[in-house]
């Protein structure tokens, strides 16, 4: 069963992870981050959270269908936001480790279908 579990509770928005059967990918994906990208994607999530979305677009984009990138140099996270102060984050990835443009656009779409997934649910 796919669910959202709060992450981090912030001054503009909360963060969540999706859950399935009691498991987050992502939050696995970001404890495995090493040293800079763990830094550097931890600063995201925090500005996220306590001011809102970050307007450099190397950093915080919109991919398209309602999802949103998180990126550092090379790990992504991809998420939507889910109401007016949530941003659920969907699913989390090595971008040189797993290939190039058709391969983020698969998990771009891997995403959606789960933010589709969950709107369902919950109605």
């Amino acid at each position: 069963m796919l669910s959202k579990q709060l992450l981090y509770s912030g001054l503009k928005f909360d963060i969540y992870c999706l859950e399935r059967d009691g498991v987050s990918e992502v939050s696995g994906f970001i404890e495995s981050l090493l040293g800079p990208e763990f830094v550097k994607m931890s600063h995201l999530i925090d500005v996220l959270r306590d001011h809102g979305p970050p307007t450099n677009k190397e950093k915080f984009n919109n991919e398209g269908n309602g999802i949103y990138a998180l990126k550092t140099t090379n790990a992504r996270i991809y998420g939507f936001f889910h109401g007016k102060k949530s941003f659920v984050m969907a699913i989390g990835f090595m971008k040189n480790k797993h290939g190039g443009k058709k391969v983020e656009r698969r998990y771009c779409d891997q995403a959606e279908a789960l933010r589709k997934d969950l709107f369902v649910m919950e109605r």
